[in-house]
């Protein structure tokens, strides 16, 4: 199997990315591949691609549930985290002290005391 790159001018035929899975028809007079160099393709002959069409449909059959099974079970661990996260969040809050060793409080208390002085007068 010869390998083309993208940009290169190439003859009629089928060719396939295997990197991002696009199939290219070119007419019968030739033409220019699409994308860049980093984009490779293959020559997909007819014949090949007819034999390989109901395995490829037999894989997508067969592998479809697993796919579901893992999306589902994707979801719920994503959901799972965001719960557990939340609690922890919550929990931490609440077990933290709210206590600053090295934080003066005597303002509070200046505060305290001309307070009950004028509610005395």
């Amino acid at each position: 199997m010869k390998r083309y790159r993208g940009g290169s001018f190439v003859k009629q035929g089928g060719y396939w990315s295997f990197s991002n899975g696009r199939h290219v028809s070119i007419s019968a007079e030739g033409g220019v591949l699409p994308g860049g160099g980093e984009v490779s393709y293959v020559r997909a002959a007819l014949p090949v691609v007819v034999l390989l069409s109901p395995f490829l449909g037999l894989g997508y059959v067969l592998f479809l549930p697993f796919v579901g099974f893992g999306m589902a079970m994707y979801l719920l661990g994503r959901g799972l985290r965001v719960v557990v996260e939340e609690v922890g969040e919550r929990l931490v809050g609440v077990a933290a002290p709210n206590w600053a060793p090295g934080r003066a409080y005597f303002a509070r208390r200046r505060a305290v005391r001309e307070s009950r002085k004028r509610s005395r007068r």
